[in-house]
This record gives structure tokens, C-alpha cells and sequence, in this order.
């Protein structure tokens, strides 16, 4: 029962949850973590979170994405684990609010296409980043910039 607690809490989660621009713009990527809250920052970038309980902060990434160089931030936000006495968790680490800021910062001064600087500024905060190659189009590019998705998995054409 204790083990069944955060799928379940997370399925609430994702159904209740006010999401930002993309209300209908989320999705399960294995059967137990998730592709949420995603947003349009313009000129071909998205940004989303992604992870195991993205919504609880077992392991939460927050990505930054180009849609049409398919070239990704990946910025671990939160990591937690499960509470043994109640089933709920125990946050280890969460930056999620900096790494919002940081980018928020990147957008208000159009830096947000340099994603070296931008990668810098996430370290900067003591997050785990690492720099990707996205291989199968995001729910976000899909739905904001479809035309720039090249040679990517088309987005729902791939199933856990």
C-alpha cells in the first residue's frame, strides 16, 4: 500500500494541477513519471519538467529545449525520497524556484537561446545539469512549433 501512495498521489496531482500555457500539453513518459507544466519562451524554445513524481519531488528535471536544433538543458531540480512513516517524502534538494528565476532572468535580457551561459547559470545554483540531443519530439514542440520537428520521433507516435 505505502508503495502505490505517490502513483497515486501523482495521478491526482497531474489531473489537479493548473498548468501553465499548456493546460493540454502534458503526458506519461514510462509508467510512473511524467511530462508537465510546459511553456512557450518563444523563438523555438519550450521548456517543460520532466522525471519520476515530476509533480513530487522525488526527481524532478527541469528542461529547456530547442525545438529546432533539438538541443536540451536538462537541470535536476528536486530530488527526494519516500517518508517511511507516512508514505509521503522527504525533500533532499530542490532548487526548483532558483532555476525558475535564473530563467526567468535569461528571458527578461533574450539570453535565453545561449544555452552555454544559460547551462552555466543553472550550475551556479548547485543543480546537476547536463546538455542533451532530444531524439523524440516533446509534447511542448509539438504543440507550439510542430514544423521545426525535423528529423525527431513525431510526439505521440511513441508509447511507454
Amino acid at each position: 500500500m505505502t508503495r502505490s501512495f505517490p502513483a497515486i498521489t501523482l495521478c491526482i496531482c497531474v489531473l489537479l494541477v493548473p498548468y501553465e500555457a499548456g493546460a493540454a500539453c502534458y503526458r506519461f513518459t514510462s509508467e510512473d513519471a511524467v511530462e508537465v507544466a510546459h511553456k512557450d519562451l518563444g523563438a523555438g524554445i519550450v521548456k517543460y519538467r520532466t522525471g519520476q513524481h515530476a509533480i513530487h519531488p522525488y526527481s524532478s528535471t527541469l528542461v529547456v529545449e530547442s525545438c529546432q536544433s533539438a538541443a536540451a538543458i536538462n537541470v535536476r531540480v528536486a530530488t527526494g525520497k519516500e517518508d517511511p512513516s507516512d508514505g509521503g517524502s522527504i525533500t533532499l534538494f530542490d532548487v526548483t524556484n532558483e532555476a525558475e528565476a535564473v530563467l526567468d532572468d535569461a528571458l527578461r535580457s533574450d539570453a535565453v537561446e545561449a544555452f552555454d551561459d544559460l547551462a552555466a547559470s543553472f550550475k551556479s545554483l548547485g543543480a546537476s545539469v547536463a546538455r542533451s540531443k532530444v531524439t523524440h519530439e516533446s509534447c511542448a514542440c509539438n504543440k507550439w512549433y510542430p514544423d521545426m520537428r525535423g528529423t525527431k520521433t513525431k510526439f505521440g507516435q511513441v508509447d511507454y
